[in-house]
């Protein structure tokens, strides 16, 4: 059992991010994401818009966000990924969250809020190369947010990933899909020399899964837009 110190401040503070979470909680929201699959131990229904304003109040503490996880609450798991500081959090803790993942919706949340901006590649690395589509996904929404922001340090690690096995899990293999089809899509804005390549590697992933036509879907639209464009200019 991990255990985490902590001082008066961090433990007020704590209890202030539960009482936020229960002053805009929806029960309607929570009901409607149960419908949908994402099966949370608890879940209050708050919105990621104020989710997102609550963890800036407290952002960014490490230890604070270890307690807000350890919750195991919907609403914390996000905080939890939008409290940690990228730059200090430790990978011994990155795993362990990345083992505990609950849903998609928590995949995309760590990957766009966390994984996309710590310093250590070897993490994305390793969740593709996983065989778990929860860590893949993750790992496909960081590389999506880091090349729409023009960051290709981890190109090569994106081309590599393109000849593992994608297909080889039908769990979350259509979520898989569309987060593989986004981190294309930015890629390409940026790189369309490397469009035909792409397109026949997912050729080859629709041979084994029909999920990988929205892979495929998402990168045409990409395409078709930037060719629009550059026709307008």
């Amino acid at each position: 059992m991990d255990f985490t110190f902590i001082n008066d401040t961090t433990e007020n503070d704590l209890k202030l991010v539960l009482n936020q979470i229960n002053l805009h909680k929806n029960g309607p929201v929570s009901q409607s994401m149960k419908d949908a699959g994402l099966n949370y131990r608890v879940n209050f229904g708050v919105s990621v818009v104020d989710l997102r304003k609550i963890a800036k109040q407290y952002a960014y503490n490490n230890t604070l966000a270890k307690l807000v996880w350890e919750k195991g609450w919907r609403e914390t798991y996000i905080l939890a990924t939008l409290i940690a500081n990228p730059e200090t959090i430790e990978i011994e803790t990155l795993t362990k969250w990345m083992n505990e993942i609950p849903t998609t919706e928590l995949s995309e949340q760590l990957g766009n809020n966390l994984i996309a901006s710590v310093p250590y590649s070897s993490i994305l690395k390793d969740l593709l190369n996983s065989g778990n589509n929860f860590m893949r996904i993750a790992a496909y929404k960081a590389l999506s947010k880091q090349f729409l922001m023009k960051n290709f340090d981890n190109k090569d690690v994106f081309m590599k990933s393109l000849e593992f096995n994608l297909y080889d899990s039908a769990l979350f293999r259509r979520e898989l899909a569309v987060s593989l089809g986004q981190a294309s899509a930015f890629f390409i804005r940026y790189h369309n020399n490397l469009i035909n390549y792409l397109l026949e590697k997912i050729s080859y992933f629709q041979v084994k899964s029909n999920d990988f036509e929205l892979t495929h879907q998402i990168v045409i639209t990409e395409i078709d837009f930037f060719c629009e464009r550059d026709n307008s200019e």
